[in-house]
């Protein structure tokens, strides 16, 4: 049947992008040419190609008009969505919100709030990772945020943000999308939960206690000039982009954990080690377990840019308004770039010199200009709620659980549940 507008190829990309970017590039080679709609569109798969998008060429691009219509819609004009000058401003009001030193809220929230969780664990023998940690860190990151107690807000906010999540996910594959004005777009359950996630982010951002994340960010966006509804644009865009990549990337590096247990019996002695000597810190090879583990499994794993001006990228000439998508699997399990690229190797990230982010095969933070402003917050996040959990408790695979299946959604998650055993240390 013939297909002149790649509607097919939208299908396909929508059910199973693995399988269809892995076609794509078996018959087309690391350079791939294909049509949706009237848009000429391309997938690139060398990592040299995708460090001149993102790196070298990143002004020539930005995000396409497709995501920014749609994310918009939840989310407003934050800096996710964000574009020249105006991106700029944004990026240097929110980062210092992201550093360590720039978000006063106490670490004793975190860890009184977590070790309650982790203590719940002692009484049961399996645990299902994908429940626990959407719900520890949903708590843990509102604490944050709002300084608030968020145990009336978790149950209700994870549920509108499921249900946002599926509707963007679905219009960004729509063939027509509606127009903003019109009433009825998506279903009736989308909309109630779109304006439910709205309502509870707009009244915890009014909320927000002084030394919070929110209350430095309204100062920060304040000293710039910043709207009180833009305000609220990057309170919202900061809650949802900081809740679901990282739950993702802390539930695939558990699990990796806890099928290779030499591993994470080698973080549990460093752990401990570091305790008797130096007292707690950082653990290196944690932080190892965790870059293996995103680029074996990168959330955000589906980059999209649309081409602002004519430019050169790997010998092939694109146009303006041509669509650039990268697929972020294809060059962090490239066997030029990593030996043995479907094995849990956490060594690869032990030596700074050897780092894959060096050759542009490692991007589940993206990279260059516009890469993630969390990348470092993220790392941080890893450490403090893995360590005092591996302290207590040694994870280990269910014979009668399958290994998780990879579910392409808004973000690359382990399909629910995810079943692990738990003996104390």
């Amino acid at each position: 049947m013939s297909d002149p507008y790649g509607w097919q190829h939208l299908r396909l990309m929508q059910q199973d992008p693995d399988r269809f970017f892995r076609e794509l590039h078996r018959d087309q080679g690391d350079i791939a040419r294909f049509v949706l709609g009237t848009d000429t569109c391309w997938s690139f798969a060398h990592p040299h190609a995708l460090q001149q998008i993102l790196t070298t060429h990143w002004r020539q691009f930005q995000k396409t008009t497709r995501f920014r219509e749609v994310v918009s819609r939840a989310l407003g004009a934050g800096l996710l969505l964000a574009e020249g000058a105006g991106w700029q401003r944004q990026r240097q009001a929110v980062q210092p919100v992201l550093n360590q030193a720039a978000a006063p809220t106490s670490p004793d929230v975190l860890s009184n709030g977590w070790q309650t969780r982790l203590d719940r664990w002692s009484a049961v023998n399996r645990i299902d990772l994908d429940e626990e940690l959407r719900a520890g860190w949903m708590e843990q990151w509102l604490w944050q945020l709002t300084g608030l107690d968020p145990t009336p807000c978790v149950a209700p906010l994870r549920q509108s943000l499921r249900g946002v999540q599926f509707a963007l996910l679905r219009q960004l594959f729509q063939v027509f999308l509606p127009p903003r004005w019109w009433p009825w777009w998506g279903r009736r359950d989308e909309r109630q939960a779109l304006r439910t996630f709205r309502r509870l982010t707009r009244e915890l951002w009014e909320q927000a206690l002084p030394g919070s994340r929110y209350h430095h960010l309204r100062q920060t966006l304040t000293t710039h000039g910043t709207s009180a509804t833009a305000g609220l644009d990057e309170a919202r865009t900061l809650l949802f982009n900081g809740y679901e990549t990282t739950t993702c990337g802390l539930l695939w590096t558990l699990w990796h954990l806890a099928r290779h247990p030499s591993w994470q019996d080698r973080v549990v002695t460093e752990i401990a080690d570091q305790c008797h000597s130096q007292g707690p810190r950082d653990s290196t090879l944690l932080t190892a377990c965790w870059h293996e583990a995103l680029r074996l499994h990168p959330p955000a794993y589906l980059l999209s840019r649309e081409v602002c001006e004519r430019v050169e990228i790997a010998g092939r000439s694109l146009s303006a308004g041509d669509q650039v998508f990268l697929f972020l699997p294809l060059p962090h399990r490239d066997p030029r770039a990593f030996e043995s690229p479907d094995e849990f190797r956490p060594e690869r990230f032990l030596h700074p010199a050897a780092h894959p982010t060096a050759a542009g095969g490692w991007l589940p933070f993206g990279q260059g200009p516009r890469g993630c402003a969390g990348e470092a917050w993220a790392g941080q996040i890893c450490q403090q709620l893995l360590l005092p959990l591996l302290r207590q408790h040694r994870l280990t695979v269910c014979e009668e659980t399958p290994e998780p299946r990879p579910q392409f959604g808004f973000a690359l998650a382990p399909a629910a549940p995810v079943w692990v055993a738990r003996a104390p240390l």
